[in-house]
């Protein structure tokens, strides 16, 4: 391949005699599932880039399903049925809510405190999930969060932060701080939640524009 003339800081290079041009993008713009899911989501994607072009869902947990979650969360999904949306859907929604050691700066974010987090979201999420079941209700996800982050390979993530030694929790080359919101799949993979066909709707559910007024407007909170 041949580099040809691009704009400044640009790689583009002539490809298959001259009858293809590829270039490097930039990766907010063509994003891969790790960029959108979770830098994005977390506020480490610059404002100034915009919405990106296309979200690839690669890096994501969870196989299908987990994608499919990952998609719906950040409202990119709609191939879903109009029942999805019916008004005569009964939800639970909760608090996610963490101990105070966990959120007030006592415990360093890593992983020394991420089986304290996951502990804790896990019972919750199982709670939450027997009421509404009990109810007839469907349940509504809150935003998890994340003290480390998952690879294949742990060793990138294992490795040493300068700052203390512990290990880093983030991938390599990522601006992803801890804490962090992270998905479902983090904690339970979505394809047992479907396969055991238990009725649940992403965290974000509630902002769709499709949903019925209704719904919105007919709210219990109960302490």
């Amino acid at each position: 391949m041949r580099r040809v003339a691009t704009t400044p800081g640009g790689l583009a290079f002539w490809a298959w005699n001259r009858q293809l041009k590829l270039a490097v993008t930039p990766a907010a713009l063509f994003s891969p599932g790790h960029v959108h899911f979770l830098q994005r989501a977390n506020g480490h994607v610059a404002a100034q880039w915009g919405l990106p072009f296309v979200v690839h869902t690669t890096f994501q947990w969870g196989g299908a399903e987990g994608k499919v979650l990952a998609l719906k969360e950040a409202g990119l999904w709609l191939n879903v049925p109009s029942e999805y949306y019916s008004p005569d859907l009964k939800l639970l929604v909760y608090d996610n809510h963490l101990p105070d050691f966990l959120k007030d700066g006592r415990a360093r974010p890593g992983l020394l405190t991420q089986p304290y987090v996951a502990a804790w979201q896990l019972h919750t999420l199982r709670d939450a999930l027997a009421v509404a079941q009990i109810l007839g209700r469907t349940l509504v996800l809150p935003e998890f969060m994340c003290h480390c982050d998952r690879e294949e390979i742990w060793g990138d993530i294992m490795r040493a932060d300068p700052k203390d030694g512990e290990a880093a929790c983030t991938k390599a080359n990522t601006d992803l701080e801890l804490p962090f919101k992270c998905g479902l799949e983090y904690y339970v993979d979505p394809q047992r939640l479907k396969d055991e066909n238990v009725p649940y709707r992403e965290s974000s559910f509630l902002l769709s524009e499709h949903l019925p007024q209704s719904i919105l407007q007919s709210q219990r909170r109960v302490e």
